[in-house]
């Protein structure tokens, strides 16, 4: 099974399958779809045809180890961590922030992994009619929002607060220290300097205070993301910009982005941005017409980098194009980069392992 839009098919194979049936699902992956159950789990069964392998202690192995893997579907929180304690499950991956601290109390003996991960939040902005298709609008508003707070909203303190559009240590990624300093200056927090860029750009504010309205669309799970949507309506009402929430469930919201035409105009609020491979996150997310860039944003020069990219097979090359797209991309601010948002997975066990004759091994490093 793939995922997504980075899953391998074979379009005559779908067409055989039956293509209007998503339970015919064609891939690549480790495992194989078996049955859903609406409410109650999702299976996965091991794919026999399966390409990789691994080798452990000079012995190939056949990847992957596990049979057979069970996907509950438990919407409560309390529930799902219920259902660790009691041994019900086996995994909780991606745990909310919000509940740390109470599982570090009530449940110390938890096996707890804990990462970066690879993907933060952002701010996107519709890049397809004014205010927000002046870049010296979104420039203003960028200075003018407070991503320290918004990091702390998502545990995030700490962390570094440039990571977009590639991760600390990549060697596609620019320091802080590196960047120009128009960019620099976008990360400091400054509402006096926004309210006066903002009116620089659009002419003084109306009779209450305001240059303009706008909407923040957000999904309302996890909640944290209303929180970060009030946040920001509060820190933009201080730069004379009027915000209006709407708040909707995660399948309408992703419906409202996706739809085409686009159903929505304004600020999405809450999305998340990946980026463990950084050319590809160009590619999907900041070509002109790309499927996941929901924000209509478009730059040609940065359209002929990505070109570039999609060619280019010395790795060396391909970073310093990397870089490049990069500064044009922070230039034209077409998205907030929020917080990275750090993560947590809990096991019930002191180590899951696979065992192979006499000996045994975590299975973090045997499955992939």
């Amino acid at each position: 099974i793939g995922y997504e839009d980075r899953a391998v098919v074979s379009p005559p194979e779908l067409e055989v399958a039956g293509a209007d049936k998503w339970e015919n699902q064609v891939g690549t992956g480790p495992f194989m779809f078996e049955e859903y159950v609406i409410g109650s789990h999702m299976s996965l069964v091991r794919n026999p045809n399966y390409w990789d392998t691994t080798v452990i202690n000079g012995v190939e192995y056949q990847l992957p180890f596990m049979d057979r893997v069970v996907l509950p579907i438990i919407p409560d929180a309390a529930t799902r961590f219920a259902a660790l304690r009691t041994g019900t499950t086996d995994l909780y991956f991606m745990v909310p922030p919000e509940q740390w601290d109470a599982l570090d109390r009530v449940a110390p003996d938890l096996q707890k992994i804990e990462s970066v991960g690879g993907q933060g939040g952002s701010v996107n902005f519709w890049c397809g009619s004014p205010p927000f298709d002046d870049v010296k609008v979104r420039r203003a508003m960028m200075i003018g929002t407070n991503i320290k707070e918004l990091q702390k909203l998502w545990m995030g303190e700490g962390m570094a607060i440039h990571w977009f559009p590639t991760l600390p240590g990549d060697p596609g990624y620019i320091p802080m220290e590196e960047l120009p300093a128009d960019i620099r200056i976008l990360y400091d927090y400054n509402p006096t300097l926004a309210k006066q860029m903002l009116e620089d750009a659009l002419g003084p504010p109306d009779a209450d205070g305001f240059f303009f309205k706008t909407k923040i669309w957000t999904r309302t799970v996890p909640t944290t993301n209303v929180d970060q949507a009030a946040l920001l309506k509060d820190q933009w009402t201080e730069i004379g910009v009027e915000a209006e929430i709407e708040a909707r469930e995660t399948s309408e919201m992703h419906t409202i982005l996706y739809s085409i035409p686009p159903r929505w105009t304004g600020v999405a609020s809450g999305g998340e941005y990946q980026q463990a491979w950084p050319y590809m996150a160009f590619a999907m997310s900041e070509r002109t017409g790309a499927a996941l860039n929901t924000s209509q944003y478009s730059n040609l020069e940065l359209d002929a980098l990505i070109d570039e990219m999609d060619l280019e097979l010395d790795p060396v090359k391909q970073n310093l194009l990397v870089k490049e797209a990069t500064l044009i991309l922070l230039r034209d601010v077409e998205r907030i980069p929020g917080s990275l948002r750090p993560q947590v997975a809990l096991n019930n066990t002191t180590e899951i392992a696979i065992h192979l004759g006499e000996e045994s091994h975590p299975a973090s490093i045997l499955n992939r």
